[in-house]
């Protein structure tokens, strides 16, 4: 959720998440999941209540994993999620449902690796999307490891975002993306370390824009990036650390 502007207090942000997992057989794996979420405020000026803003999210999930290939597993899964907003103001969309059916699998061919992923996303409130993804591995050696993929996402914009008062936008439109993204990952001494370069296209990407004091749609965006990560275990502890360097950019142009 999109943080709450100053002057603003009211119940703390409530999160639940539950799981369960089974094996019905020795080749399928079922997770289940659900989770509520509620952001309750009430917003004063000077001392002086001006309005009430909740919103809320249920999700439900549930994923199956396949094992019917030696090396290999097929995923084929569901979710939903319903968003509620509420409080002092009416709102012409209150409520909204998404519903996303999604399909993924993965082999392993001697030193290659290969997984590809598809996901259709029904939106009550922006309609329907298909996204998806590839990507590539190669083990060089036996401790040193080359990656490649490209994918593509989409991203509706949170009530908060659209509503807030004070700070929401009712005109935000979705983000739609993809990435492509090439690594290394290595075992030295113990240690796990990884680079990965990844260049992000982004339309209609939300960003809070000072001059309206809102987030806002940017255009055309362009991310480029270096992650750099490390794990491994010191004296008995288990560490880790990452590094990220972007480049945003603005490409809207005009």
């Amino acid at each position: 959720a999109a943080a709450a502007p100053a002057g603003c207090s009211g119940l703390p942000n409530m999160l639940l998440r539950a799981r369960a997992l089974a094996s019905p057989t020795d080749y399928w794996d079922v997770t289940a999941s659900v989770g509520h979420t509620v952001d309750d405020a009430d917003n004063f000026l000077d001392g002086t209540y001006e309005s009430t803003f909740k919103t809320e999210r249920n999700s439900l999930s549930l994923q199956n994993d396949l094992y019917i290939l030696d090396n290999q597993v097929t995923t084929l899964g569901a979710d939903f999620q319903r968003d509620l907003v509420s409080g002092s103001t009416s709102y012409v969309e209150d409520s909204r449902d998404n519903t996303g059916v999604f399909a993924q699998h993965r082999a392993e061919f001697g030193r290659h690796t290969v997984q590809l992923s598809g996901r259709v996303d029904e939106n009550e409130q922006f309609g329907g999307y298909l996204t998806g993804g590839a990507a590539y591995g190669y083990r060089i050696t036996e401790n040193l490891r080359a990656t490649a993929s490209y994918g593509t996402a989409f991203k509706a914009p949170s009530f908060n975002e659209l509503y807030y008062p004070g700070f929401g936008n009712e005109d935000l439109d979705p983000e739609q993306s993809e990435t492509a993204e090439i690594g290394l990952a290595a075992t030295v001494g113990g240690f796990e370390l990884g680079a990965n370069l990844f260049h992000t296209e982004i339309d209609d990407l939300i960003s809070y824009d000072s001059t309206i004091f809102a987030p806002a749609n940017v255009d055309k965006a362009r991310i480029t990036g270096l992650e750099l990560t490390a794990s491994g275990e010191v004296a008995g502890f288990l560490v880790s650390a990452a590094a990220t360097f972007l480049d945003p950019v603005n490409a809207s142009g005009g």
